[in-house]
Formats: structure tokens, sequence, C-alpha cells
């Protein structure tokens, strides 16, 4: 699809001055008339695979979704599971396993604690987040926290 298609069209085509259409979500009007796509922050994206600029593509966060239920699709939302920690922090991969990529899961190493409670810090010093941690207390799994 073209990036000028994206618009509402209640009467007029894009380019005429005295249409009143808009612009579809995470997508702005140019000063040529046009629709195109832009970031969170509502400023043009560079990557058009990538809305938000998360490092998450589109297609992986599906522009339908809304994971943490706030009213923004995952696509254009800095942290889809609303657990605190930034997509761009979490990425798409899914650390422990369990089918649900890191930005949508909110116990990503699946210690029991959520990632929220647990952050971005590097607790034991292993070079490691503490929400992708398993054992961000430094102690032998077997004695570690739930």
């Amino acid at each position: 699809m073209s990036p000028h298609a994206h618009f509402t069209e209640p009467s007029d085509p894009p380019g005429n001055s005295s249409c009143p259409w808009e612009c579809d979500t995470g997508y702005a009007k140019g000063t040529d008339g046009f629709c195109f796509q832009t970031g969170a922050d509502g400023y043009q994206n560079p990557d058009p695979w990538d809305t938000d600029k998360d490092g998450i593509p589109d297609a992986v966060e599906m522009q339908d979704t809304d994971t943490d239920h706030d009213g923004v699709p995952d696509y254009l939302d800095l942290d889809s599971d609303g657990d605190g920690i930034p997509d761009l922090d979490e990425g798409y991969a899914d650390a422990d396993g369990d089918g649900i990529p890191n930005f949508r899961d909110l116990d990503s190493d699946g210690d029991g604690i959520p990632d929220a409670d647990e952050g971005v810090d590097d607790r034991d010093g292993d070079g490691v987040p503490n929400f992708l941690d398993r054992d961000s207390d430094g102690a032998p799994p077997a004695l570690s926290r739930a």
C-alpha cells in the first residue's frame, strides 16, 4: 500500500486543500496534503516497518492488538504490556520460552516475579537485567526467591 493511501476520505481525494479528510492513526498530514507514517513521538518515522521505533517490527506487534488495554495499539505503544519497561528494552525474544514475547510478557524470565517489580537494574552484576535474570539475587537457583 502506498504511504499516501492512509486517510479517511469523506468526499475528496488527498491533495485537495479544501478537503476535510483526516489521516489514519499513526499517520500525519504533510505539507504536500498527503499522509505520512509517524512514530509514537508524532514525527515522521524513518522506518515504515516499526511505527513506534521500539525495535519491534509492526508485523510482530500486530496492528489490532492492545496487550495492556490502554487504548494504544501495540504498534504505537512504547510499553505494550504496561509493566513500566520500554518495549525497546524488552525486545521480542521469548526469554522464558512460554510462547509470549518479552514485550508482551509480564514475567519475561518466568521466575514468578513480575517484570514491573524486578525492573531493568542488574542487582547481581552479571550483565543481565533483573526482569530477564531468573537468578537476579545472585544466589544459586535452588536458593533463589520463587
